[in-house]
């Protein structure tokens, strides 16, 4: 709930309610007080979700995935870049005689930390750009909540203040997070997306070390690798690997750095080999016509993926790798948070299997130190 005031008379002008779908505002009833009136007006405001930049209903925190708004003056369309920041809403149906349907009713632009340099409406006075205020919409950078009173974009975990290019309150996970506690995406919002005000994190792997990731993971807004530099490290003595959606896009680009038998595609993976995950027509999966799709089935199971990964065959070609210029190997086993921070069916049914084959909770490490003298002389 939010409430607005009127400091210096002393009265109260709105009281907004909001309904939430995990991270999703649902929907919006603003209640206002008339002037010099008892009276009060009620307005609702209707959101209609579908599937996000991470090609799941709310993988990547709703981003990209608004489909529409429904207002007690029509109903609009967002449109977007290819960061999910929404540019326009277009008029679906509408009761105002100056809209069109299929007419641009707002237009926004916005530089690179999201501050909007472009704010356009027809209905405007004198309709033309840059002009302040325009149509109540609060979606708009990134498809996240605009607080017009305050300035600030509600990111689930922190409010952002474009002005200031940077958040309001300290990253949620201090220190893993970087050192600038407050930066937002590392100051490149062009190229990386924040799904909830958390970012993409950057695992570091040391030398001598084997990192696996297991659970959930964004296309979006993919798992970022840092690895010793190579003059320092040229046997490549270090490994990481990513067990989750999209592995191609989260795992580490250099072939000598990935965790050996982790699938190379980029696509969703399934919750067992016979349940479709959200994007898979399950015809298709169970159709013996396609079999492209049959045979990818096994590729894309998340307990197929967790056997290979975690299997002893796995393992010995690590030591074998790392054992060239180390002592010993220290594996670190790392599981994302439940259901995409959600508890979905598949957020859980993921997390679910990623406990059962790993023995680890959500958002647990795991740690194992293996001495090379115990792998034999051909390790070495």
């Amino acid at each position: 709930m939010k409430e607005i005031f009127d400091i210096s008379n002393n009265c109260k002008l709105k009281t907004i309610n909001f309904l939430w779908d995990n991270w999703n505002i649902i929907s919006e009833t603003t209640v206002s007080s008339i002037p010099n009136s008892s009276l009060l007006t009620t307005n609702s405001t209707s959101y209609v979700w579908g599937i996000d930049l991470s090609g799941t209903l709310q993988g990547a925190g709703g981003v990209g995935g608004l489909l529409a708004v429904i207002r007690d003056d029509g109903v609009y369309a967002p449109t977007y870049d290819g960061n999910g920041n929404i540019s326009e809403y277009i008029v679906l149906e509408t009761g105002n005689s100056q809209l069109e349907t299929g007419s641009v009713v707002a237009h926004y632009e916005y530089d690179a930390f999201g501050n909007t340099v472009v704010e356009y409406s027809p209905l405007l006075k004198g309709g033309g750009g840059n002009a302040a205020g325009g149509l109540p919409f609060s979606f708009r950078f990134s498809t996240k909540y605009w607080d017009n009173e305050t300035g600030l974009y509600y990111y689930g975990y922190r409010f952002y203040k474009p002005e200031w290019e940077r958040w309001l309150n300290r990253d949620p996970i201090h220190e893993k997070g970087g050192l600038n506690l407050y930066g937002f995406m590392e100051n490149d919002s062009v190229n990386f997306v924040d799904i909830l005000g958390l970012a993409s994190p950057e695992i570091t792997v040391e030398k001598c070390q084997a990192v696996l990731i297991m659970g959930h993971g964004s296309k979006s807004s993919p798992l970022k690798w840092k690895f010793p530099d190579p003059k320092l490290d040229p046997q490549s003595c270090a490994i990481g690997g990513a067990a989750v959606c999209w592995p191609q896009s989260n795992n580490p680009a250099e072939p000598n750095r990935q965790w050996p038998r982790m699938p190379d595609h980029d696509e969703t993976i399934l919750v067992d080999e016979e349940f479709n995950a959200p994007g898979i027509n399950p015809l298709t999966l169970w159709s013996d016509t396609d079999t492209k799709e049959i045979d990818d089935k096994t590729e894309r199971s998340i307990p197929k993926i967790l056997d290979n990964v975690l299997s002893n065959e796995a393992k010995q070609k690590i030591l074998k790798q790392l054992c060239k210029d180390c002592n010993e190997v220290k594996f670190i086993y790392i599981t994302t948070e439940k259901g995409w921070l959600t508890d979905g069916w598949f957020g859980s049914g993921v997390m679910g299997r990623v406990k059962k084959k790993s023995g680890l909770d959500p958002n647990k490490t795991r740690t194992e130190t293996v001495s090379c003298c115990q792998t034999g002389k051909d390790s070495k």
